[in-house]
């Protein structure tokens, strides 16, 4: 397995490579930037790396040239961000960023060519997975990656509400339900940013559950490029998309309880969500 991951690494390294030259000889711009937007562990690395697989595209992920600091997520001003985009040698870009899910307004307002996709997952899933990679480091690797140069973090008040949250919903939970409540009230307050934000009927975003990329992920970048008046990759890199159960004790085994007004307002909010792409939350 070790050499198999090797050789799949060597050989899209190589494709990159190629890429990269490809693009510098044709010396082309983009006609559009797309953002990747939601919260962690929601499949936005994979979305990311399907559009990677495009040989027309350049791609920025959490960390990049956008970003302060190549150790943080917080992006430089947005004229910086578009400058940077529009210097590319690329039919269109693509930039994930989560922690600017809050500025998808500001993101068109600089960026006229811009669209987004706003990736969600249904919360107790994306609770596992965080408690799978993260157990409970996730808010210390907040602070550390979304602070400014001067320490500032982005989240900090977020993150004290979650925390009040968490104690009003379950005041008698131990710590491991209290892990589980704020991961998911996380989760709720950055997806809730879409509706914040009044996205559902933005004509340039595009909603997509994570279980419906997993189950057509040609199908939803066609529609994301098609947002963007893009046509579909003549060729691109295969890019394998897990659509099975995964193995026992990964992440998407048996969900983690959560206190019963955490899972309420989740729900609640995911089939808001699932309202918006079209389809139920069944």
């Amino acid at each position: 397995k070790s050499l198999r991951n090797r050789s799949q690494t060597a050989v899209w390294r190589g494709f990159e490579g190629l890429k990269t030259a490809q693009q510098a000889l044709a010396r082309s711009r983009p006609d559009a930037h797309l953002f990747i937007f939601g919260c962690q562990r929601s499949g936005t690395t994979h979305l990311e790396r399907l559009f990677r697989a495009d040989p027309r595209s350049v791609v920025f992920g959490e960390y990049s040239a956008l970003s302060i600091r190549p150790d943080r997520t917080l992006w430089r001003p947005l004229p910086e961000v578009h400058a940077h985009l529009a210097r590319q040698h690329a039919r269109y870009t693509v930039a994930r960023s989560l922690l600017a899910s809050h500025r998808v307004r500001e993101v068109f307002a600089e960026m006229p060519e811009a669209v987004a996709i706003w990736l969600f997952r249904a919360p107790e899933r994306v609770v596992a997975s965080m408690l799978t990679k993260w157990q409970g480091d996730f808010r210390a690797i907040s602070e550390r990656v979304e602070s400014d140069a001067d320490g500032s973090w982005a989240l900090r008040e977020l993150w004290a509400r979650i925390a009040d949250e968490a104690q009003d919903a379950a005041p008698e939970a131990d710590a491991t339900q209290r892990l589980r409540d704020s991961y998911a009230l996380f989760w709720y307050h950055r997806n809730r940013l879409f509706l914040d934000q009044a996205l559902a009927d933005h004509p340039r975003v595009l909603a997509v559950d994570y279980r419906d990329l997993v189950a057509d992920p040609a199908r939803v970048t066609r529609a994301a490029l098609a947002l963007a008046g893009l046509a579909p990759p003549r060729l691109a890199f295969p890019v394998p998309t897990r659509r099975g159960p995964m193995p026992a004790g990964a992440a998407s085994a048996a969900p983690p309880a959560l206190s019963p007004p955490v899972a309420a307002r989740c729900a609640a909010l995911y089939r808001q969500l699932r309202a918006v792409t079209g389809a139920d939350a069944g």
